[in-house]
C-alpha cells in the first residue's frame, strides 16, 4: 500500500510563470516511490495539473514542496505556506484532505468575518489541522458558489479563492436554508465533484424515534412517543400523569412544555426563551386548550416522562459525543454530565443548566460498582444508537450527540439525537477539544482509504453507510 508522508508546501516566484512547476527533495520523491521524471502530475480532489518536476539539489531536512505561482493559482492554494498529506498513486501526487466548515459567515465588508457559535471552533480546527497535515477553510453557501472562502492566516481569517475540498463539514444553523434553492444546487455541485458532505442536515425528534423504533435492540432504551394531537394529549396525560411536548425541530430546549398532575390540578412549565413559565389549571381540558394555542401551526412530539435520577431536585441528564472513526467504526470522543438550574425542568446549558464530570454525579446516585457499570450501558447504548442513525439515514453522520437519561434502576434511557451538536465553547481557549481533532481524523482515514480505491475519484458518501 503507498505511504502518505505530510509535507510543508511552499510558493516561491523564482521560477518561470508561464508552466506549472514543482521542486521537491530527493528524500521526499524516494519515500513515496515517484519516478525522477520531467514532469508530475499533481492531483488536489477532483483537479489533477501536470507540473514540470525539479529536483532539489540541496539536502532538505524538511519535507518542503517548493511550486511556482503558476501552479499555486491552478491549484487554487492558501495564500501562505502550509502542511498537508501526499501519496503518490496511480502516477499521481495526490495532496490532502482540504476541509470546507460550511456555515453562516458575519461580518461586513470592514469587519473581520465571524462564524457565530463555531468561531473559536474553526480556529481550533484550523489549528489541529496545521499540526497534522490538513487544511481547512470557512465558507457559506453564496461564497461556496464562487469558490471563496476564508483561511487563518497570522491569527487572522482571510478571504482567498478556495480549492473543490475533499470534505465538506455542515455546520449550518439554518434548517430554511438547508432546504433552499442554492443549498440544493450546491449539493449538485459537490456530488459533481465527488466531495464528501457529512451531517448533511438536521434531523427532526420524530425522524429519529421513527428510525430507532424499528431497531430491536433499542426499543427497550425508548420513551413512549407520539405526534401531538390535541386528543392525544389528553389520552396521554391521564395514562402516564406527567408528560412532555417537545418541538419536532427544537434544540438548545426551547419551546419545551412538561405538563403533569399535582393534587388536583394540572401543572404546566415552560422553556420560554432563556427563562421558565409555570401555570396553574384546574381540569387536563382547560390545560390541552392553552398548550393547543402554543403549538398551533408547529409540529411537535409527545413523550412520557423518564423517571430519571436527579440531585437537589435538580435534573440530571448526560451528553455524548459521537464520531465515526472510518468508514464503519463509531467512538465516544467526550462525555459530559448536565445538571438543570435551580427551579429548571431540562438541563440543557442553555437553559441555565450546569456541565459536570459523569461519574462525580453518577457515584452521588449509585454504589460504585453499580455507578460504573451503569456509566458502560450508557456508553454501549450511545455508540449502538450512532451506528443505528449511520444506517438508517441515507445521509452520512460523522458526528452526532446523544443524550442519555437514567433512571433510579440504573437503567439508560434516550432521551434525544442531535445531527449538530453545540459548539459553544465550554473549555480552555488554548485547548484543542477532542471534537475538532476527531472531525481532522475521520477525513484523514477516509482521504487515505478513498486514495487507495480503484477509482481515485470514487464518491465514499455511499460506503459509509
Amino acid at each position: 500500500m503507498p505511504m502518505t508522508l505530510q509535507v510543508t508546501v511552499q510558493e516561491s516566484h523564482q521560477f518561470e510563470e508561464h508552466t506549472p512547476m514543482i521542486q521537491m527533495p530527493l528524500y521526499t520523491m524516494q519515500y513515496l516511490h515517484i519516478p525522477i521524471e520531467k514532469t508530475i502530475r499533481i492531483r488536489i480532489g477532483e483537479k489533477c495539473i501536470t507540473a514540470d518536476l525539479i529536483l532539489s539539489k540541496e539536502e532538505a531536512t524538511e519535507q518542503i514542496l517548493i511550486m511556482n505561482q503558476k501552479l499555486y493559482q491552478d491549484l487554487a492554494l492558501p495564500p501562505t505556506t502550509f502542511t498537508i498529506q501526499a501519496l503518490y498513486i496511480k502516477d499521481e501526487l495526490c495532496l490532502g484532505p482540504f476541509i470546507a466548515v460550511l456555515t453562516e459567515i458575519k461580518g461586513k465588508n470592514d469587519q473581520p468575518p465571524f462564524f457565530g457559535t463555531i468561531h473559536e471552533f474553526c480556529r481550533e480546527l484550523h489549528h489541529y489541522g496545521n499540526q497534522v497535515g490538513t487544511v481547512i477553510f470557512v465558507t457559506s453557501l453564496s461564497k461556496s458558489r464562487n469558490n471563496k472562502g476564508y483561511y487563518l492566516l497570522e491569527n487572522n481569517w482571510v478571504e482567498a479563492t478556495i480549492p473543490r475540498p475533499d470534505f465538506i463539514y455542515n455546520r449550518i444553523h439554518s434548517k430554511r436554508a438547508e432546504k433552499g434553492k442554492l443549498f440544493k444546487q450546491s449539493l449538485m455541485k459537490w456530488d459533481k465533484n465527488h466531495s464528501i458532505l457529512f451531517n448533511s442536515r438536521f434531523i427532526s425528534k420524530w425522524e429519529i424515534h421513527e428510525k430507532l423504533q424499528i431497531a430491536t435492540q433499542l426499543q427497550a432504551f425508548l420513551p413512549s412517543t407520539t405526534l401531538y394531537e390535541h386528543s392525544t394529549f389528553l389520552e396521554w396525560l391521564d395514562k402516564y400523569k406527567d408528560l412532555f411536548i417537545k418541538p419536532v425541530n427544537g434544540s438548545q430546549g426551547r419551546g419545551i412544555i412538561h405538563a403533569y398532575h399535582q393534587y388536583n390540578e394540572i401543572l404546566i412549565e415552560r422553556t420560554n426563551s432563556s427563562h421558565q413559565i409555570k401555570l396553574q389549571y384546574t381540569s387536563a381540558k382547560e390545560a390541552a386548550s392553552d398548550i393547543r394555542k402554543w403549538v398551533k401551526g408547529k409540529s411537535f412530539i409527545i413523550q412520557e416522562t423518564l423517571p430519571l435520577i436527579q440531585l437537589e431536585n435538580r435534573k440530571i441528564d448526560f451528553r455524548f459525543l459521537c464520531h465515526k472513526m472510518n468508514a464503519v467504526d463509531w467512538t465516544i470522543t467526550s462525555v459530559v454530565g448536565r445538571m438543570s438550574g435551580d427551579d429548571q425542568f431540562v438541563s440543557n446549558i442553555a437553559q441555565g443548566g450546569n456541565l459536570l464530570r459523569p461519574m462525580e454525579l453518577l457515584i452521588q446516585c449509585f454504589p460504585g460498582k453499580k455507578a460504573a457499570l451503569t456509566y458502560q450501558l450508557m456508553k454501549d447504548l450511545a455508540l449502538e444508537v450512532s451506528k443505528v442513525v449511520e444506517i438508517s439515514f441515507e445521509e452520512s453522520f460523522v458526528e452526532l450527540g446523544i443524550d442519555i437519561g437514567v433512571d433510579s434502576e440504573g437503567n439508560p434511557w434516550l432521551i434525544e439525537v442531535n445531527a449538530k451538536p453545540s459548539k459553544k465553547l465550554d473549555t480552555d481557549k488554548n485547548q484543542i477539544r477532542p471534537s475538532a481533532k476527531a472531525i481532522i481524523r475521520y477525513c484523514h482515514n477516509i482521504w487515505k482509504e478513498r486514495s487507495h480505491h480503484d477509482d481515485n475519484i470514487r464518491n465514499l458518501n455511499t460506503d459509509s453507510t
